[in-house]
């Protein structure tokens, strides 16, 4: 019985190593430079990460909540005295918001909103300091569709004019700049 037990343990750790690839696929980690902003007293961008090889935007606010964007027109022209980056983050949000308004009728608000968010980053490399200049141009629109079911069963739908708006600011963040190597 000993040998019987020794022998299917044997099978068993040939099976599991005989299935074995030869060689496992080396993942893509590798080091890539940032911009680190850190230290802002802004509840918003509280830590921020500028890839420079990646489009790639990190912003973390103070309860620690990460949000990444894609970058676009990122353009670097820093010198050794001096920090001067620039680039684009394009959003689009879709919000649809559904009201009964009797058993009849229902009104359906779909809100588009587009931003385009302009990061203009300046300071100085021997200082540690960085300011960040975020311009915020905002488009959002609304269109209100009412749908009413009639006794026959039939519908009959309205679709109301898209309200339009528009909106810009400016954020200003100063805090600690330092350029720094991470993981991808």
């Amino acid at each position: 019985m000993k040998n019987f037990i020794k022998i299917i343990c044997v099978v068993l750790f040939a099976a599991m190593y005989s299935c074995e690839p030869d060689k496992y696929a080396t993942p893509d980690i590798k080091l890539v430079p940032i911009y680190h902003i850190s230290e802002t007293e802004n509840d918003d961008y509280f830590l921020i990460d500028i890839y420079k090889e990646k489009d790639l935007l990190l912003i973390e606010n103070k309860d620690l909540t990460v949000s990444s964007f894609v970058t676009t027109d990122y353009v670097d022209a820093s010198t050794e005295e001096s920090y001067d980056v620039s680039f684009v983050v394009l959003t689009e949000s879709v919000d649809t918001v559904i009201n009964i308004l009797s058993e009849t009728t229902t009104q359906e608000i779909v809100t588009t909103i587009n931003t385009i968010e302009k990061y203009d980053l300046g300071g100085s490399p021997e200082e540690n300091i960085g300011d960040l200049n975020i311009e915020i141009n905002t488009e959002s629109s609304s269109v209100t569709t009412t749908t009413i079911v009639n006794e026959d069963g039939s519908e009959s739908i309205g679709v109301g004019d898209p309200v339009k708006e528009s909106s810009q600011d400016v954020v200003l963040i100063n805090g600690t700049l330092t350029e720094v190597e991470v993981y991808n």
